[in-house]
């Protein structure tokens, strides 16, 4: 009896592992190698992850979902995970590159017209790829997606809205551990607080940050961000260019998001842009009503 069950335990363990199979690939580019993440089978979306500069891990479960039906490709962007190129600077790493990055895995996996998901940063990535290459996107799908212009005013409006979730508390205790941080005398545990402080304006029920935490806090690349949001100041604007794209574009947002005012002015920009609004939800639908969103991303996926 116990050699039959060990033997159910592991034909158990063997259907879930090749249920949601992750298979890694590279493509070349000019300095160095572009990985990405293959998961599922069936028609091939593209899900690209927020920061910038967050370890793609913080949509695995997304693609794990998704692979149920679909194809998933999960790109380690340029200067994160295993896709650091051997050059990093404002050379190598811009919008443009990483665009040109996603132009290029979309060409080698022969898809003419792709689906394209982005959640935040990734929203954002999504929207210049279909700016500049309108014929090569057949729709695309913004969780929660950062601003289409004007990075400096629309992040003064992000910093300004994370405070006002946050209260006196936890405003000092990011200011404390934010200096003790600089100088370098930040243990452990204070790196833990800070980041967890810092997550609780992201998130609708502050009750939830412990269950949550793991999920959305993932290994960041500082160098790329900083790199990346340089550039983004000076040269992103899709609010005219976004024009050349005429296929659908969906968004999910969480109603609590501190950057819900993106949403409200994307679709003040574009009319026709649908709007799915996750209530009780902050910046991350996905992980905190997941039931909701996985059922709302997979109606609008089969439109």
């Amino acid at each position: 009896m116990m050699i039959r069950s060990a033997n159910i335990f592991l034909f158990v363990i063997a259907l879930t592992r090749s249920a949601f199979a992750q298979e890694s690939f590279f493509i070349n580019y000019d300095y160095g190698k572009l990985y990405y993440q293959k998961y599922g089978k069936g028609e091939v979306i593209f899900l690209l992850s927020g920061g910038p500069g967050n370890d793609c891990s913080q949509l695995r479960d997304v693609a794990i979902a998704l692979s149920k039906h679909y194809t998933v490709i999960l790109p380690e962007q340029r200067g994160t995970g295993r896709s650091i190129p051997n050059k990093l600077d404002s050379t190598t790493i811009n919008v443009s590159a990483l665009t040109t990055d996603l132009k290029n895995l979309i060409d080698h996996l022969n898809v003419k017209k792709a689906k394209i998901i982005g959640h935040s940063w990734g929203a954002m990535l999504a929207m210049n790829f279909a700016a500049l290459n309108p014929q090569r996107v057949e729709s695309l799908y913004l969780l929660s997606p950062g601003p289409y212009n004007q990075w400096s005013k629309n992040f003064a409006v992000l910093q300004a809205n994370i405070s006002s979730r946050l209260g006196k508390h936890e405003l000092e205790t990011l200011m404390t551990l934010s200096e003790k941080r600089q100088k370098g005398t930040a243990s452990k545990s204070d790196s833990i607080t800070f980041r967890k402080t810092a997550r609780l304006a992201y998130i609708y029920d502050k009750n939830k940050l412990d269950s949550l935490f793991n999920k959305i806090e993932v290994k960041q690349y500082p160098q790329m961000q900083q790199l990346m949001l340089k550039d983004m100041q000076k040269n992103f604007d899709v609010s005219a260019s976004l024009n050349n794209y005429k296929g659908p574009i969906h968004i999910v947002c969480g109603r609590q998001d501190v950057l819900a005012f993106c949403t409200y002015e994307l679709q003040l920009l574009r009319p026709s842009v649908k709007v799915i609004w996750i209530n009780n939800s902050g910046h991350f639908p996905m992980y905190e009503q997941s039931t909701e969103f996985y059922a709302q991303l997979t109606s609008v996926l089969k439109d």
